[in-house]
């Protein structure tokens, strides 16, 4: 089943986006667990935020985040949408969950009246399989992400490529 997050859903989404932080190429950057929390609550309440749970046996299994807003360069009125997180529990991959979260975002994106909807991946493997759903419901592929790391001196990573402050 696909609903709307509740500030329920929160300590779940963490845990999730916990999880999706390691798959991502934010890896290597710290996952701030109470900042996430506060910024998950924030967007389940704004008019131009979006949060959709994938549910299966009262369980959050995964979910799609996404926020519209106006462009930098555009006349103010223009709303573009943009996905924040896309992410589904590994083990509940091979269903139709992600598709249908995908799908939920779009039609929400077009309910809204937003100009654009704005989808992209930041993980690899799971990433392609990500592509090949926007594709499939009618995305079209723009751009790339290049990314360089450039932690400062004073912050190292642990054995498991996460983050440490010395």
């Amino acid at each position: 089943m696909i609903r709307e997050a509740t500030h329920e859903d929160v300590p779940q989404l963490i845990e999730l986006g916990a999880a999706m932080h390691k798959e991502s190429n934010y890896a290597p950057l710290i996952y701030n667990a109470k900042r996430a929390t506060n910024f998950v609550h924030w967007l389940i309440d704004q008019e131009d935020g979006l949060v959709l749970v994938g549910e299966r046996d009262n369980e959050v299994i995964g979910f799609i985040a996404a926020f519209a807003g106006v462009t930098w360069f555009g006349d103010g009125l223009q709303k573009t949408v943009s996905d924040m997180g896309l992410y589904v529990r590994p083990e509940n991959r091979r269903g139709a969950t992600a598709i249908l979260l995908v799908q939920g975002y779009i039609d929400w994106g077009r309910r809204q009246g937003y100009a654009q909807i704005r989808a992209g991946t930041n993980a690899g493997a799971a990433g392609q399989a990500a592509n090949a759903i926007y594709e499939h419901l009618g995305l079209a592929r723009s751009g790339y992400c290049f990314v360089a790391n450039n932690i400062p001196a004073h912050v190292g990573q642990s054995f498991d490529g996460h983050l440490t402050v010395q």
